[in-house]
C-alpha cells in the first residue's frame, strides 16, 4: 500500500481498565467505584500527484467513572451508583489543493459529536441528565 509513497497512515489508541484495582481496596465503599476509558485516533494521507493532498482523521473516545459511595451515603440515601458516563467522536476529511507556489486551496468537512450522561437510580431522588449536541435535537433531526 504503501510502497508507491501516495498512501500513509497511522493508527493509536489507549485504554485504562482500573476497575479491578478497587476491588482490591480495604474499604468496602471503595470496592463498587469504577473508572475506566479508551480513545482511538486515526489518520490516513493520500497524495495522488504534487498537487493534491486528502486526508481522513478520525477520533473516538469514552469514559465511566461511577462513585461507590459519595458525600451522600452518610444520610439515608442510596447514593452509592451515581454514573459519570462521557465520549466524544469527531472526524475530519480535507483536500489541498496547490495551484502554484503562491496560491493553495484547503478545504474540509468536520463532524464533531460530544456526549455525556449522569445518573443516580436511588429511588427517592433519581435522575438521568443527559448532553448532547443541541443541534441534533433540533426537530428536523428526530429519529
Amino acid at each position: 500500500l504503501t510502497k508507491n509513497k501516495k498512501w500513509s497512515y497511522i493508527l493509536a489508541g489507549r485504554g485504562s481498565f482500573n476497575d479491578f484495582l478497587f476491588q482490591l481496596a480495604p474499604d468496602r465503599s471503595i470496592r463498587n467505584t469504577k473508572a475506566r476509558f479508551y480513545d482511538i485516533t486515526g489518520r490516513v494521507k493520500f497524495q495522488p500527484d504534487e498537487k493534491n493532498t486528502f486526508w481522513l482523521t478520525g477520533y473516538t473516545s469514552h469514559d465511566l467513572f461511577k462513585l461507590s459511595a459519595d458525600s451522600l451515603s452518610g444520610i439515608d440515601v442510596n447514593a452509592s451508583s451515581t454514573q459519570f458516563v462521557y465520549g466524544t467522536t469527531t472526524a475530519t476529511a480535507r483536500w489541498n489543493h496547490s495551484f502554484s507556489d503562491a496560491m493553495n486551496l484547503n478545504v474540509a468537512a468536520i463532524f464533531s459529536d460530544y456526549n455525556s450522561t449522569t445518573s443516580a437510580p436511588d429511588p427517592a431522588n433519581a435522575f438521568e441528565l443527559v448532553a448532547r449536541d443541541p443541534e441534533l435535537s433540533r426537530p428536523e433531526h428526530a429519529a
